[in-house]
């Protein structure tokens, strides 16, 4: 439930002027997400409570020290600044902004990895239909977890034996990706679930939706959610434990080896490398800008879409599904030189005979 639904009047304008202000759809729920945190660490139920604390300043810097203390990174606690910062600048309050940024600490690069193969594929062995389009979503597209959300059937195009996603849709930071088949065979098979147990779906249908009692026609049918990021990150979370991949950890929060959703992008991207994708496609699938090649880059979906079949094979979880790949591939090659030697052939054949004809 969104803060403004909870409080009335003047937290009406704090909110507005808050949440309105914002461009992007997931920026607003990233923001607002933190503001929430904010708030409870300040004992506080009402937004507008954040508006009469007396040395604001002070306040925030206590709340930067607390989120240090738990050890997130540097870049979680820049998120959690800019949202109050963004916040406080709305409804015309001033912060020392470079006094608050002093108290942020030293940016330090940690080293961390991509998932595995094998650790993907223990996620997908104990992950039910949904977790695994998630899953293979995020590791075979390399999208973020914060555009799951807003994911619709619409934003998904058949092409072959894969789909073509639109992310972002209507923002200035839309782009698209594609996914491998087996990704693409969980999603059919997930909506395909769905639409037996009454769902009727369309193309403003939410491609992962919030879970639903298959007994309750009324919540299949009329009561469909999009899913929530920090709905995600916990399935995420407890997935990881679950598979025996991560081990809870009773005393103290540390970083691991591996992001929990990050990593699904990590190795995207390493695989993507590993097939010498070049690199201007891989940056426009990953949904990064290309500069000022931006003006001038002129890359149709073909051009991508057969840069990333490179990909498909490394990018693909399960074993049996790479060896059928690459079968698929040997066969697909053999068959084109087959088709080049009956064309060569064919030529040869028609030489001949006009020489003959000749004499």
């Amino acid at each position: 439930m969104s803060i403004l639904k909870q409080n009335k009047n003047q937290d009406e304008d704090a909110y507005f002027n808050f949440i309105n202000s914002l461009k992007s759809e997931v920026t607003k729920k990233e923001y607002e997400r933190e503001i929430r945190l904010y708030m409870k660490f300040c004992n506080v139920s009402k937004l507008s409570d954040l508006l009469s604390i007396v040395e604001p300043q002070k306040q925030i810097i206590k709340y930067l020290m607390s989120l240090k203390e738990r050890g997130l990174a540097y870049n979680s606690v820049s998120l959690a600044l800019y949202a109050i910062f963004h916040f406080y600048e709305m409804n015309d309050i001033a912060l020392n902004k470079k006094k608050i940024n002093m108290f942020k600490g030293e940016f330090k690069k940690v080293s961390d990895r991509a998932y595995t193969h094998e650790e993907i594929k223990k996620i997908l062995d104990i992950s039910d239909l949904r977790m695994k389009s998630i899953v293979l979503l995020m590791a075979s597209s390399g999208i973020r977890i914060g555009s799951i959300p807003l994911l619709k059937l619409k934003n998904l195009e058949k092409i072959d034996s894969t789909y073509k996603i639109t992310v972002y849709e209507g923002t200035n930071d839309q782009y698209y990706t594609f996914c491998t088949p087996e990704c693409t065979y969980f999603i059919d098979t997930y909506l395909e679930y769905r639409t037996q147990n009454g769902e009727i779906l369309h193309k403003d249908s939410y491609l992962i939706r919030d879970q639903f009692d298959i007994t309750d026609l009324e919540q299949v049918r009329n009561k469909s959610k999009g899913i929530a990021i920090s709905t995600i990150k916990g399935l995420i979370h407890n997935v990881l434990i679950k598979s025996g991949i991560r081990v809870v950890d009773h005393t103290q929060y540390s970083r691991k080896e591996v992001p929990e959703s990050y990593g699904c992008r990590k190795f995207f991207t390493t695989q993507m490398i590993k097939s010498k994708v070049t690199f201007e496609n891989r940056l426009m699938l990953e949904g990064h800008s290309l500069g000022i090649t931006d003006h001038y880059a002129r890359l149709d979906v073909q051009d991508n879409y057969s840069e990333y079949l490179k990909a498909v094979s490394l990018l693909t979880i399960n074993e049996e599904n790479r060896l059928k790949l690459k079968l698929e591939q040997k066969i697909q090659v053999e068959k084109t030189q087959i088709e080049t030697l009956k064309a060569d052939f064919e030529k040869f054949k028609n030489e001949v005979l006009k020489q003959r004809s000749k004499s």
